[in-house]
């Protein structure tokens, strides 16, 4: 019995030796499950991928402003214009048209808000300008009752402002008729209702010239008649 186990023994080592153990084939249909959360793997971060927001987050995220769009400063004489760009060329086209572009420029920053889109003809644009120059019609009015009320004013400066002042109120009843005559397409009555703004503004410093003295107001004139020149130019384009 002890030499026929010995020989079998002997016959399933020879069998080892000649019949090595081979690679398990899984077929392909067999399903494979571990368990991810003990893996080392589910304790790792997955690698982020670099790249843009999705369009859900584009959507909910507050827009950039671009301050291209909206209007700064406003002050007259800057040079200085933010508008879009297409909106912007028009403009500066318009503005080349005239004495004074940079002037032409800063006014329309603050009043083209107005303007009825975004095509700016030289109807619409006249109207901006207009607008601008009313504004420091009503300034310089300010500025007039400013000066009456201060101490020392002489009874003959005081009678040079006033004229001034006269000449400001004329120069807003100017402004309406010129606007008038814009809806109207009355190109000749605009004309005439602008170089009489002109005039008004000259006639404020006619005074002080008579007095042989320096007008407290040569500014503000000064600034007034280039913004009505410019008026006068954009009228020639309609």
């Amino acid at each position: 019995m002890a030499s026929f186990v010995v020989v079998l023994l002997a016959l399933s080592s020879s069998s080892l030796f000649l019949n090595p153990v081979t690679g398990v084939c899984i077929p392909r249909n067999a399903s494979i499950t571990f368990d991810l959360a003990a893996s080392p793997v589910a304790s790792s971060p997955e690698p982020q991928s670099v790249q843009g927001p999705s369009k859900q987050q584009e959507a909910s995220a507050p827009a950039a402003q671009d301050d291209s769009v909206f209007p700064v400063g406003g002050g007259f004489g800057d040079g200085h214009l933010s508008l879009p760009p297409l909106l912007q060329a028009a403009v500066a086209s318009l503005c080349q048209k005239t004495d004074y572009p940079d002037l032409c420029l800063s006014s329309a920053q603050q009043f083209l808000s107005a303007s009825a889109g975004w095509q700016v003809d030289a109807a619409t644009f006249l109207k901006v300008q207009m607008a601008a120059c009313r504004a420091r019609v009503e300034a310089a009015k300010g500025e007039v009752a400013a000066l009456l009320k201060q101490p020392g004013t002489t009874a003959r400066v005081a009678s040079t402002l006033q004229v001034c002042a006269d000449s400001y109120d004329d120069a807003f009843d100017n402004l309406d008729a010129a606007g008038n005559a814009v809806a109207a397409r009355d190109k000749d009555t605009v004309n005439i209702m602008l170089s009489a703004l002109v005039d008004d503004f000259a006639t404020c410093e006619d005074g002080f010239t008579e007095m042989q003295d320096t007008s407290p107001l040569s500014a503000v004139d000064d600034a007034l008649s280039k913004l009505g020149s410019n008026c006068l130019a954009i009228a020639d384009l309609i």
